[in-house]
């Protein structure tokens, strides 16, 4: 999928024009409605805030519900529907609700394609669902405001009707906008990144589509790196946050230690290139590869001098793996090792299962096997 940039400029000069129209015609409406706010006693500050916090948390539930309309639409399978801090789940094969520990995240809606075959096109329909069903309901509130809430009594339904189309027109025009914040991309920015082929969307769009493979439980040596079709294919040999990384499981994963090694060196030399907190994950697949394939104990001490507080603290899949190989490898502490594989392995059924949790699984089970024959 190709589109112009004058075309691309042209769509967004077109919904630009229509938005600056809607916010034009609500806000000549809203003027009209005469909306007494000195009538409103003080004490009822607290239900205007109630109402303010209940519009904000309708149109974040449209604009994820857009997106699941969309999915299924295109045949994508769900994995979980969150409203903070609740979450609809589906957890092996059972929908289940549960009330997250995550306060932080206001909604989301995960799904993910179970093939790749029209890819971009399912993709494109999935991230502008949101935002196409932000749109339809502004234009509902736009003809409710115009038409039915003048002819209301109520002071706080005409203030509710407001909220809600003021509240929608902001995060539809901040959804729009193409940003990235604390790594998470507005729908603009992954629509902009599947419709205008570039050497920096292309590399964006392969991390997009293979994060999707892993979600969708596809192992990591199964990833297929040549989805994008005729987009740029990112090189093993070059460096990238994540994708590098993902070489690294995928070589790993199939047992072909040399070029594992080789991906991970590559990301060892460009270690300053991650974020602090991202930094401190890869130096741990950093020791994993000085312990499992380098099999370097000076080394791998040196680096577990500088993490050990992290791995001790990281109660995931991976800290258990990486902490294993460590007893295993170097420490040659095959009680400690086992204790640590077994704590990950409890692991795994927890969760939908992904890609990288197949990955960690048989990382932690080759292991264990390399014990029963020193055993043997």
């Amino acid at each position: 999928m190709n589109i112009s940039n004058k075309k691309i400029m042209g769509l967004v000069s077109f919904f630009v024009g229509i938005d600056i129209l809607i916010i034009l015609t609500a806000l000549c409406k809203i003027k009209n409605l005469s909306i007494d706010i000195e009538s409103v006693h003080k004490y009822s500050i607290l239900i205007l805030l109630v109402l303010l916090l209940s519009c904000i948390y309708i149109d974040i539930i449209i604009h994820e519900l857009g997106h699941f309309i969309a999915g299924k639409l295109v045949g994508f399978k769900f994995y979980s529907f969150t409203i903070f801090p609740f979450e609809i789940r589906n957890q092996n094969q059972k929908v289940i609700f549960q009330i997250t520990g995550n306060y932080g995240l206001l909604g989301s809606c995960m799904m993910y394609p179970k093939t790749f075959s029209k890819l971009f096109k399912e993709l494109l329909i999935y991230y502008l669902g949101g935002i196409g069903l932000n749109f339809i309901f502004i234009i509902a509130y736009l003809f409710l405001i115009i038409y039915k809430v003048p002819n209301m009594n109520n002071i706080f339904i005409k203030i509710f009707f407001c909220f809600l189309l003021i509240i929608s027109e902001f995060n539809l025009i901040k959804n729009v906008i193409p940003s990235k914040v604390n790594g998470m991309k507005t729908d603009g920015s992954n629509v902009l990144t599947i419709i205008n082929p570039s050497d920096s969307n292309d590399i964006d769009l392969m991390e997009m589509v293979i994060s999707l493979q892993l979600f969708c439980g596809i192992r990591t040596r199964d990833i297929n790196f040549k989805v994008l079709n005729n987009r740029n294919i990112f090189s093993d040999k070059s460096f990238h946050e994540y994708i590098s990384l993902y070489y690294f499981y995928y070589y790993l994963d199939s047992g072909n230690f040399d070029k594992a090694q080789v991906c991970i060196g590559i990301i060892e030399e460009n270690i300053d290139e991650y974020t602090k907190d991202v930094r401190l994950d890869v130096m741990c697949e950093i020791l994993y590869s000085y312990c499992y394939i380098k099999k370097d104990i000076n080394k791998s001490k040196e680096i577990y001098t500088q993490i050990s507080q992290v791995l001790l603290n990281d109660k995931s899949i991976g800290g258990f793996r990486i902490q294993m190989a460590y007893e295993l490898y170097i420490k040659k502490d095959i009680v400690k090792a086992l204790e640590f594989g077994q704590s990950g392995l409890s692991l795994v059924n927890q969760d939908e299962v992904k890609g990288i949790d197949i990955f960690e699984k048989a990382e932690i089970e080759r292991m264990i096997e390399r014990i029963s024959n020193y055993s043997n």
